[in-house]
């Protein structure tokens, strides 16, 4: 059996596809604002190095040197072997949540969100870099459509801090 279509309902067909693309465009538009992974590639960059900088000892021959090369040479995979050695062997308590962070901050440059917000979410809240984690956090949680965590994570954020009033243009933007 053959079918046949008249041109006006071709036409129609057509006319009904176009409303349906251009109603499904806007939708995509008015929700832009809260795509998170806009807010990712707008707001996260890695932590600079401040391990071999600050830190005394870190020769570039050591574990802890290497891990902090390869870090800052952006590649993280590598560096995220070298830092769960770190952690699991070398330092100080301080010491070892330092590297916490640098492999959390590792694993968010590598796409690992999930990852990141748990090796994260192993800092103190007295460690220098847990307002800086504190940050990140907000970031992932946004990612990962946690709205109300990032909230949290974001308000978490001292007014001293540097990252102060972009967290607070953040929660404004997104109405969290």
């Amino acid at each position: 059996m053959f079918l046949s279509f008249t041109f006006h309902q071709i036409s129609r067909f057509y006319l009904y596809s176009l409303g349906f693309g251009i109603i499904l465009l806007l939708f995509n538009c008015n929700n832009s604002s809260t795509n998170p992974p806009f807010v990712i590639q707008d707001h996260f960059s890695p932590f600079p190095n401040e391990i071999t900088a600050t830190e005394s000892g870190v020769a570039p021959s050591t574990m802890a040197g290497q891990a902090m090369k390869l870090y800052e040479e952006g590649r993280y995979d590598q560096a995220i072997i070298l830092f769960n050695e770190l952690i699991q062997v070398e330092g100080s308590v301080e010491q070892r949540y330092s590297w916490i962070f640098y492999k959390g901050n590792a694993e968010m440059a590598q796409g690992q969100l999930q990852n990141a917000l748990t090796t994260f979410s192993y800092l103190p809240g007295d460690h220098p870099l847990y307002e800086e984690s504190q940050w990140y956090r907000g970031l992932l949680f946004l990612q990962l459509g946690q709205s109300k965590e990032a909230k949290a994570a974001f308000l978490g954020i001292k007014n001293a801090h540097l990252r102060y009033e972009e967290a607070r243009g953040i929660v404004r933007e997104f109405g969290l």
